[in-house]
């Protein structure tokens, strides 16, 4: 796991209350979720990385994203997964890394539906300027 994506875990265990909701991470065990209720999967996703200087210790931008997927029961409504997307838009809104390296940028937000579920996709997208690790 790379210094971006600790920072971004790291904030995202501390500040969501993992442990109070049901979240699910790429980089987890697989956990069986209470499918009656609210639940979320959380993940990070690299895209474009090139040389952001010249020189023989050059630093490189990174950029990509953090996503929160929130599922709601139909039956419970859309609305019961409101406090978990508040939770992420709060969370990473004008948020920058400790060691500065790190700034989470532009927020989207897609809804839509299965037979069973709503859902609703977030993404806060990133840009990251590091020394090769």
């Amino acid at each position: 796991m790379n210094a971006d994506e600790q920072q971004l875990l790291a904030r995202f265990r501390e500040q969501f209350d993992t442990a109070s909701n049901q979240v699910l991470t790429l980089n987890k065990p697989s956990t069986t979720v209470d499918q009656s209720k609210p639940w979320c999967r959380y993940s990070v996703s690299f895209g474009d990385r090139f040389r952001a200087e010249l020189g023989d210790d050059p630093h490189y931008t990174q950029l990509g994203g953090v996503y929160l997927q929130v599922f709601v029961p139909k039956k419970l409504g859309i609305s019961a997964g409101d406090a978990l997307v508040e939770k992420f838009v709060n969370l990473f809104c004008d948020w920058r890394s400790p060691d500065g390296a790190l700034l989470i940028g532009r927020l989207t937000q897609n809804r839509s539906e299965t037979d069973d579920y709503y859902q609703v996709t977030l993404r806060y997208s990133f840009e990251s300027l590091r020394k090769r690790a």
